[in-house]
């Protein structure tokens, strides 16, 4: 199965499905990153196309204030840029992952 997210969601579109890309902030999760491949997996179970994988900020102006809020939690479990990229290495998955700033 194709994992380019390009790939991926043109062979969705060929079979005539629509598409669905969730966004979830890394570390806001109970269990910090550790939480990270049961949502990442929990989504793939449902489905979904692609996963948008955010990346908390410490003073976000772009982001509304669900994003935000969900930022400062990662960050309060400790999240980094390089936690979060060592932690995706080890998850496997199917679907197209992008990291979102």
């Amino acid at each position: 199965m194709p994992k380019t997210l390009t790939k991926k969601l043109n062979a969705i579109k060929a079979a005539g499905k629509g598409i669905f890309v969730p966004y979830i902030m890394a570390g806001d999760h109970e269990k910090g990153l550790d939480g990270l491949a049961e949502t990442i997996h929990f989504l793939e179970d449902l489905g979904v196309s692609a996963i948008e994988v955010g990346i908390p900020f410490s003073d976000p102006v772009a982001d509304g204030p669900v994003i935000e809020e969900a930022g400062l939690r990662s960050l309060a479990h400790g999240t980094s840029t390089q936690a979060l990229v060592e932690t995706l290495k080890t998850i496997e998955t199917e679907i197209p992952l992008v990291i979102m700033t």
